[in-house]
């Protein structure tokens, strides 16, 4: 209908952002019917502890309830059937939350029979937790004083990627599901796995990225598990039938696939461009085409010792892709990869938080001719610093960079529908860039 939306993604929730409404539509992970009076409440306190046998939770998500009935006078059931944020993991079959009013009770087992709990999908952290060991999983999710062996969802940091399926919206939080918003529905409607789709054949069950790719309509999705198995492989890469949401089992009469990036030994990121799909895994640089039937694509190496710093730190402009490599080196691509000369490229290297290079972000400014790149630095978790180089003319690159001032950047948009680019924000807004010597906020609405 011609209404622009925009997607936005947090370590807590994923929102459709349009004019200055912002709309929740975070995915349900699973909705449960809890045993009897589930609840326990006590007098002067707003705590409540809530049992929900193996109920998958972590601290900080989200949970709505319905179908609860009246504790004492002040909990009553317009208090317990809404939305709730989980405070603490007290085991695998209860947790506490924190009611929106004071108990005038104790009750040890309240809430009735028929209380429903829709979980939302985990959240990640906002910041990256390198390692295991002490200090990473979920309290109280293992043995005291083990440390964790193995990552999961919940110990990264929480990054998403998404891609328009026509009208409608695929997202991915990353080494986790990919999920559909269809937008012929009311906008309220939340996003759904498309392993829920009705008549969906061997769907992904997780990934580290989707991709639509916009020439042959194939949904592509990388570091994903195979068929059969819900074994996530790091370096593997399947695509659907083209045009279509569910058909993901390969056989004589359409084109789903898959390959496995021949070299490195993890995916990273995968950029479109005009012309093909840029691969990046830790050491190398491929590229992915379509290549019709009986492969549908084909790979080509097109560089190796090229580690991307992480997995935001490039973007594309169609023509040519920049992004940063360790070092901190500065790359790019426009059909030959090449190092970019960097006249602060030492500097940038003293100051730089490497610890958090998982978020560093790459963006483009089309109308200066200028790629940024938003950076940590100093000791700070946040992205509080930019680097800016200026390709107008490829033989002589200009540098700059600058700070800022306490309220850093954490994505960009160009302008592609805007007049100005959009920022994300550490202060939960969104920006409006280049207007005029100060920022200006595009919508009132602040994002969890």
């Amino acid at each position: 209908a011609g209404t622009r939306f925009y997607g936005a993604g947090t370590n807590l929730k994923y929102y459709l952002v349009y004019g200055n409404s912002l709309v929740d539509v975070t995915p349900i992970r699973e909705t449960v019917t809890l045993a009897n009076d589930p609840f326990a409440i006590t007098n002067g306190s707003a705590m409540a502890t809530v049992t929900d046998v193996a109920h998958g939770a972590v601290v900080g998500d989200f949970v709505t309830y319905s179908g609860a009935t009246t504790i004492g006078g002040t909990i009553t059931a317009a208090v317990l059937n809404q939305e709730y944020q989980i405070v603490t993991i007290i085991d695998d079959d209860s947790y506490t939350i924190t009611l929106t009013v004071t108990s005038d009770t104790t009750d040890s087992a309240g809430g009735g029979g028929s209380v429903s709990a829709a979980y939302q999908i985990n959240v990640g952290l906002d910041t990256s937790a390198l390692g295991d060991g002490f200090g990473t999983g979920t309290w109280g999710g293992g043995s005291w004083g083990t440390g964790t062996g193995t990552f999961v969802d919940t110990d990264q940091l929480r990054l998403w990627t998404e891609d328009n399926f026509g009208e409608d919206l695929l997202f991915n939080p990353r080494n986790g599901g990919v999920y559909y918003k269809d937008m012929t529905a009311s906008v309220q409607t939340r996003g759904v796995n498309i392993t829920s789709l009705s008549g969906a054949s061997n769907p992904p069950t997780i990934a580290r990225q989707v991709l639509v790719s916009d020439n042959d309509r194939h949904i592509l999705v990388f570091g994903t598990n195979t068929i059969g198995t819900t074994t996530q492989d790091p370096l593997l890469i399947r695509w659907s039938d083209t045009e279509s949401l569910i058909q993901w089992t390969p056989n004589t009469t359409n084109t789903s696939g898959s390959m496995t990036i021949n070299a490195g030994s993890q995916f990273l990121k995968a950029v479109e461009t005009t012309t093909e799909t840029l691969v990046f895994t830790d050491i190398t640089l491929h590229s992915v085409r379509f290549v019709g039937p009986p492969y549908t694509f084909g790979q080509t190496r097109l560089g190796t010792n090229v580690q991307l710093i992480g997995p935001n730190a490039v973007v594309s402009t169609g023509s040519i892709t920049f992004w940063m490599a360790t070092g901190p080196l500065f790359q790019m691509y426009d059909g030959v990869v090449r190092d970019m000369p960097c006249t602060v490229r030492t500097y940038i290297a003293e100051i730089l938080n490497t610890a958090q290079s998982e978020k560093i972000t790459a963006g483009i400014n089309r109308q200066f001719h200028e790629v940024v790149w938003l950076l940590p630095v100093n000791g700070s978790s946040e992205l509080n610093f930019y680097v800016i180089c200026n390709y107008e003319d490829p033989g002589n690159l200009i540098w700059y960079y600058g700070d800022y001032n306490g309220v850093g950047r954490t994505t960009w948009l160009d302008a592609w529908f805007e007049t100005t680019p959009l920022a994300g924000s550490t202060d939960g807004y969104i920006y409006s860039m280049e207007s005029g010597a100060t920022d200006q906020s595009v919508t009132p609405a602040v994002i969890l």
